[in-house]
């Protein structure tokens, strides 16, 4: 790693082309924050927080995921691919254009009618972030 980013050239157990991770600046220096993965052959680091599965003898001794396996559980996939957490970011967001704005300004308000507006009545996050007290505030202004 370098502060120009990760360094290319850590190889891939299986096929030996240069790997990639996600990596997060923290100040002091660069954090792993996704699996290094192969983007030649498809294998993939096994991360610590990953879910059991069956492991072949080879991922055993290589700490990585077979060429053509499914990614690790921790790992940032889209359509069966590892990709950037700047890809699933954007996926995530063509999947769900809910605006944080919106959830802030309605938690501010405090109001559960704000959320239900937002999220459903009923919902969880609406009876979360209710404040009755400002609810009831609004209510009244509201009824004159």
């Amino acid at each position: 790693m370098s502060y120009n980013g990760p360094e290319q050239g850590i190889p891939c157990p299986y096929c030996g082309s240069p790997c990639d991770c996600d990596v997060a600046d923290v100040g002091v220096g660069f954090v792993q924050c996704g699996p290094y993965h192969c983007v030649d052959c498809g294998a993939s680091q096994i991360g610590p927080y990953d879910k059991e599965r069956p492991l072949s003898e080879q991922e055993k001794k290589t700490g990585w995921y077979a060429p053509g396996s499914e990614p690790g559980s921790s790992a940032n996939v889209v359509a069966g691919q590892i990709v950037s957490y700047q890809e699933a970011r954007n996926v995530y967001r063509a999947l769900y254009p809910f605006s944080a704005t919106e959830t802030g300004q309605a938690f501010i308000r405090g109001t559960t009618h704000e959320f239900e507006k937002i999220h459903g009545h009923g919902s969880v996050a609406a009876h979360q972030f209710s404040n009755p007290v400002l609810a009831q505030e609004q209510d009244d202004e509201a009824l004159g």
